[in-house]
């Protein structure tokens, strides 16, 4: 997922190191966004979105 650093940070999550620098693009896991979105350090990419934030279909009306 693409995102954006709010402020300079290192993150270790499952493992894996993430450096943040304010303002700069982060390309992270869905895992990892989610933790850092919790923790307010990230902002996703436009058009980015967890699954459970997706817009979903409208519902098609029934045809007569």
């Amino acid at each position: 997922m693409k995102a954006s650093a709010l402020q300079t940070f290192v993150a270790v999550i499952d493992g894996a190191y993430i450096l943040g620098t304010a303002g700069q693009p982060l390309d992270v896991t869905e895992r990892q966004a989610r933790e850092l979105l919790r923790d307010g350090m990230i902002v996703l990419a436009e058009g980015e979105t967890l699954p459970e934030n997706k817009p979903q279909a409208a519902p098609k009306g029934k045809q007569a």
